[in-house]
């Protein structure tokens, strides 16, 4: 059940970010004309980040396996909001959560754990990175580590309450999962008892009609006859039946 929804889910995602392609040549194209400034070096990073990030899944899909491709596409996502925080142009206020986000998907809890403090540390990284030079302006006087500590903190009470609550959500989705999983199990495995059963009841059947068919036709009293044909009646209604569950269990 889980690997099938693994598959899916790397096909979706690595859909989802092809398309993010042209978002990145946009962001590219206006900081190339002056509409928001990255810097030269950065907008090379971005664009080469960004396109690796964005098109390497769905070329490494058809090669990597399902469980490697899901770490692969989800770190790579990390990585590059991160290059993204860096500078403040965009920002990581929100885009820090949206790897933590995309691993509830796979209804997987060491995973929504594992990428969560993974993006948390991409996350630390990246305002480490930032504060070297984009808050000192605000914050004239203060040491640089004092401000990185300051926010990081801010970051970490966010960042606890957004986990939380996936990780709670999975939790949830994937208990509903499996009792519906085992609910299905249940009813199918009913199914295969009845069909079993039903199988077993009519080759007796079978034999009792064949039997009544030949005592009838030798000569005995019309009363035996009588006996002889309700049990032949008899015996046709409850194979009839027989019939009934057999057909229900093929529907089934």
């Amino acid at each position: 059940m889980l690997e099938k929804n693994t598959k899916q889910v790397n096909a979706m995602i690595a859909r989802i970010f092809m398309r993010c392609s042209a978002v990145i040549l946009v962001m590219v194209a206006c900081s190339l004309f002056g509409i928001f400034e990255f810097g030269r070096i950065y907008t090379g990073i971005v664009l080469i980040a960004g396109l690796v990030t964005t098109i390497s899944p769905s070329l490494l899909i058809r090669v990597l396996p399902d469980r490697m491709m899901k770490y692969y596409m989800l770190i790579m996502a990390a990585v590059f909001i991160g290059i993204l925080g860096v500078n403040d142009h965009i920002g990581i206020y929100i885009s820090y959560v949206l790897v933590p986000l995309l691993s509830c998907l796979y209804f997987e809890l060491d995973f929504v754990v594992k990428t969560g403090i993974f993006s948390y540390a991409i996350m630390a990284g990246s305002l480490y990175c930032g504060s070297f030079y984009k808050y000192e302006v605000l914050y004239l006087g203060m040491p640089r580590m004092h401000i990185f500590i300051a926010y990081l903190l801010g970051f970490t009470i966010e960042y606890l309450i957004a986990a939380a609550v996936f990780y709670n959500l999975v939790k949830r989705a994937r208990s509903m999962m499996e009792k519906c999983y085992s609910a299905e199990e249940e009813n199918r495995m009913k199914s295969r008892v009845l069909s079993s059963v039903s199988h077993e009841i009519r080759t007796p059947m079978n034999a009792i009609l064949g039997m009544a068919e030949v005592a009838m036709r030798k000569d005995m009293s019309p009363q035996l006859k009588k006996d002889i044909g309700i049990i032949r009646s008899s015996a046709e209604g409850l194979l009839g039946l027989i019939d009934g569950l057999l057909d229900y269990s093929r529907v089934e």
